[in-house]
């Protein structure tokens, strides 16, 4: 499976698979909180899909590349070593989809 990670100075988007796939990476971070936007400095993790935009019908998310796959994340001020390590974790929890070697 290809799990590709975009990352500028604060945020990080990546995109799975599937709609599971990504919940299930979410659901497997550590360190990150389940989140929209707290305000503060810790490290935030989102699925714009059934979050921020679950009232936008599907065509106008995927018109405006909200994908049901996309996880949005606000990086804190953690251990960049943690959360990469964290991240390596959470991404090893979601399963290879069928067909891909």
């Amino acid at each position: 499976m290809e799990k590709q990670v975009l990352i500028s100075a604060r945020r990080v988007l990546t995109s799975l698979p599937a709609f599971d796939a990504a919940k299930q990476m979410i659901n497997s971070m550590r360190l990150a909180t389940l989140a929209v936007s707290l305000g503060g400095v810790e490290t935030l993790i989102e699925h714009p899909a059934s979050m921020t935009h679950a009232s936008v019908p599907r065509e106008e998310r995927e018109a405006a590349c909200i994908q049901d796959d996309l996880i949005r994340v606000s990086v804190g001020c953690e251990s960049l070593q943690d959360l990469k390590a964290d991240f390596v974790q959470a991404l090893d929890q979601v399963p290879e989809p069928a067909g891909v070697l």
